[in-house]
């Protein structure tokens, strides 16, 4: 650029000025987003709030975070976000610009209970009158949460919890419960939330037959 002055006595001269070109730095912001454990995918625009004075920014592919917790992937210049089922806490996403800066994404899963599970639950269906059914089954929560539970249509049953992530049930069928076809309900309840799940099964009772070559007169 040039500048052109005059003196008093009215000659002029040129004052030139050259301007290097020097690359501003690219202005990075951190983002948040918050999330609930096992809940929909999130699109975070991370670019919103970053600024470069020389550059349009746009996202390498390229991310940075913990595969076990987040599945993250750019796309249309925006990151896609997915918490991994049954996790929760803080997590960082590190993502680079076309400038090679960086940034973080600090991604928050927010804890949220799961239903007890029933599982390797595979009662014994049939049982004889006179004869000691019985039954021991894992008690298990994805939260480690504690959990009761009970049988809820089936009163003469004794259900004990074993204190030791197992329950037991039992019952010695009698005379009258001779080919009854029982329908038995089992539900667990998680203490910390009272979400409770539940499973049936049925328990066939057959009849002892008497031995008629043994009775005597």
């Amino acid at each position: 650029f040039t500048i052109v002055y005059t003196t008093n006595t009215g000659s002029t001269g040129n004052l030139v000025v050259t301007i290097t070109w020097e690359d501003d730095p690219t202005i990075i912001i951190d983002d948040v987003a918050t999330f609930i454990e096992d809940g929909a995918q999130q699109t975070i625009d991370v670019l919103s709030n970053d600024s470069d004075e020389d550059d349009v920014l746009t996202l390498e592919t390229a991310l940075t975070y913990d595969a076990t917790k987040l599945v993250a992937n750019v796309v249309n210049n925006k990151i896609e976000v997915q918490p991994v089922a049954n996790v929760n806490g803080t997590f960082t996403i590190v993502y680079t610009t076309n400038t090679g800066s960086t940034g973080n994404l600090v991604v928050t899963v927010n804890a949220a209970n799961d239903a007890p599970e029933i599982w390797a639950f595979t009662p014994p269906t049939t049982s004889t009158e006179w004869v000691l059914y019985t039954y021991t089954f894992p008690l298990t929560d994805p939260d480690g949460d504690s959990l009761t539970w009970m049988v809820i249509n089936w009163n003469w049953l004794t259900a004990v919890d074993n204190w030791n992530g197992t329950g037991t049930i039992s019952w010695t069928p009698s005379f009258s419960d001779g080919w009854a076809n029982s329908n038995i309900t089992v539900q667990y309840s998680d203490w910390n939330w009272w979400d409770d799940t539940t499973t049936s099964f049925n328990i066939n009772v057959a009849t002892i037959t008497p031995d008629i070559n043994n009775v005597s007169c």
